[in-house]
């Protein structure tokens, strides 16, 4: 699953039990509010930029809105 951000951007989901809740939707034109992780710096590193070359995934935390 992918989630669409806006017309030319998206990013994969990382799946866990909280984006289970999105497979209903998907294949529907929906709007939803969610939060989310799209990058943790690993500990003990400074100023670690995410791998260019790998896609983005986002760690949904919490569904909060479905219209």
């Amino acid at each position: 699953m992918t989630l669409e951000v806006a017309p030319n951007q998206s990013f994969g989901i990382e799946a866990n039990e909280v984006s289970k809740e999105l497979e209903a939707l998907a294949g529907q034109p929906t709007v939803i509010t969610v939060r989310g992780q799209l990058y943790k710096k690993p500990a003990g590193k400074k100023k670690q930029k995410p791998d260019a070359s790998a896609p983005l995934k986002i760690l949904i935390l919490e569904v909060q809105k479905k219209e």
